[in-house]
């Protein structure tokens, strides 16, 4: 989800480099920025979630060993 999301910033900085000479390219490219963003954005709250009881986990960059719900762990679903 992470990777995505810094995708997404990608056709932020190449629209912004843009900006000067073809604003239709800019435009189209921080549309499609918006849209990649959003969609790591609720990908992560749909799936990043804890297999034992289901409730969503943190959406920060390092990983988390146990849930902080029901404690169990959560990087093997066993």
């Amino acid at each position: 989800m992470n990777l995505i999301m810094f995708a997404g910033f990608l056709p932020f900085g190449i629209g912004s480099a843009f900006m000067e000479s073809m604003m239709w390219l800019s435009v189209i490219l921080y549309i499609l920025g918006g849209v990649i963003l959003t969609f790591s954005l609720i990908y992560g709250i749909k799936n990043v979630r804890c297999p034992h009881c289901g409730q969503m986990q943190s959406l920060k960059l390092w990983p988390i060993t146990t849930c902080p719900y029901c404690k169990k762990r959560v990087d093997r679903p066993f």
